[in-house]
């Protein structure tokens, strides 16, 4: 038969010859632009396509001195006026293959060909990454890595609206200057078009510029913060079903000139971690919630018990100390009976704001349960922990409840501390010699800070 053919492996040591009326790989280009011929060993023409389609099987110059140098060689490329002939010998089929393609035209198919090859490695190797990625944080760091070296980018911005109305953040980048950084962290949007991705975000379409020197857009952010010269620019909008949930934008460098021919990549790229993104903000969403304390908005009991558990053991390795306090707000039952439980509720938020300005960045506030907290403080023993606990009582008995009467109320708290290793090895030992020196100080008078004494034998009754 006569055609070209084509081999498939099947993975298994055998494979299946094809023969194919138009060459693979080449049907898709313009035919009066380049063309294929096949030789069999007695150099007849047994196909042909394009702009080398023969009028008859018989061979002539200088298809005849072409095939003979490729037989001898292998391969053989020769250039005669606009056009230039390519060659290659197969000792399996003992054929000839000649290419014929205008020189012109041929820094074209290779582009072609440069940019068929970055698209299938970028969608492969970044599918393979977003499949590999649950949580928002490394699904946005390793995107981003995967996405420039694939393509040779010059930077990426991955902007990302966690819940509608919050601002535009930069969850991942790369390629911009580290001082340029805390300027564009995020985007409040609602104040006007100031950058390329705001004015992705308000119109919901793509955009592309030959350069980011192009716009007005572009010269204050990625121009001036890119870490090397950037060229152009494709700013392509995240779909989260109906909503815009972000935005990718991706530079090119100066002199890529296949850049703003993949449009339908770029397009392809975003689609895809749109559907990750997506994902990633519903999984963390759920962790949140199955880990905070939906009406103050701080950890839950639940997230308190696991995170004591591993410092503690953090602890024991490393001989540090922790610090457990436990809090109770005065009177909250009398107050709720007075002022109604919605009250209550908004002076449980108010409690729990402030515990959280108290402490450190890696401290952990905590809603123990009903109007009882729990602060845990890794690296301080006793005397320390009394300090903070007391300095974060003052800071509760400066708070103030307007109530609907319009007069104030104010909120006090008592407090009871322990620590590890000095007053308990356990968390669950910890946690019960803390309470037993909150009710203490309920039972002396509230408003105050007890360390737990281990000559306290008992819980006190409450005062």
């Amino acid at each position: 038969m006569s055609g070209f053919s084509t081999r498939l492996d099947s993975g298994t040591g055998q494979s299946v010859e094809l023969i194919l009326p138009t060459p693979a790989g080449f049907d898709h280009l313009p035919a009066e632009e380049l063309g294929l011929i096949v030789l069999n060993d007695q150099d007849q023409i047994v196909a042909g396509w394009g702009m080398l389609q023969p009028a008859s099987p018989a061979v002539g110059e200088p298809w005849r001195t072409i095939a003979n140098h490729a037989r001898r060689t292998g391969h053989y490329r020769q250039t005669q006026g606009a056009i230039q002939f390519v060659a290659k010998y197969d000792q399996r089929t003992r054929a000839v293959t000649i290419l014929a393609v205008y020189v012109e035209a041929l820094g074209v198919m290779e582009q072609r060909i440069k940019s068929q090859e970055r698209s299938t490695s970028a969608l492969t190797r970044v599918g393979k990454v977003l499949s590999m990625n649950q949580t928002l944080h490394p699904l946005a760091v390793s995107t981003v890595h995967t996405i420039v070296n694939t393509l040779d980018l010059q930077a990426i911005l991955l902007w990302v609206q966690h819940e509608p109305g919050t601002p535009l953040r930069l969850i991942g980048h790369t390629g911009i200057e580290r001082h340029g950084l805390d300027y564009i962290k995020e985007l409040n949007l609602g104040d006007g078009i100031n950058c390329l991705a705001e004015a992705v975000m308000e119109t919901k379409r793509p955009i592309w510029l030959a350069s980011v020197n192009d716009s007005d857009l572009t010269k204050n952010l990625e121009a001036k913060y890119c870490c090397l010269q950037p060229g152009p620019i494709a700013a392509i909008p995240l779909s989260g079903g109906t909503e815009t949930i972000g935005v990718l934008e991706l530079v090119g460098k100066a002199d890529d000139q296949l850049f703003l021919t993949e449009k339908t990549l770029h397009i392809t790229l975003a689609e895809h971690l749109s559907l990750a993104l997506k994902s990633a903000l519903l999984f963390e969403k759920a962790e949140m919630q199955a880990n905070i304390d939906p009406l103050t908005g701080i950890a839950n009991h639940r997230t308190m018990q696991d995170y004591l558990a591993r410092r503690l053991d953090e602890a024991s390795r490393n001989q540090t100390p922790i610090g457990v306090v436990m809090i109770d707000v005065d009177h909250f039952r009398q107050f709720n009976e007075e002022e109604g439980h919605d009250a209550g509720d908004a002076v449980l938020r108010l409690v729990a704001h402030t515990l959280q300005d108290g402490v450190r960045s890696y401290d952990l506030a905590a809603r123990y349960g009903g109007e009882e907290f729990t602060l845990i403080l890794p690296g301080l023993d006793g005397e320390a922990t009394k300090e903070i606990a007391d300095r974060i009582r003052k800071m509760i008995a400066k708070l103030e409840y307007k109530t609907k009467k319009g007069s104030y109320r104010r909120i006090t708290a008592s407090l009871g501390c322990s620590s590890f290793p000095a007053t308990g090895s356990a968390p669950q030992e910890l946690l019960k010699n803390a309470d037993i020196a909150l009710y203490k100080s309920k039972e002396w008078g509230r408003n105050q800070v007890q360390l737990f004494d281990p000559e306290w034998a008992e819980l006190p009754e409450s005062a």
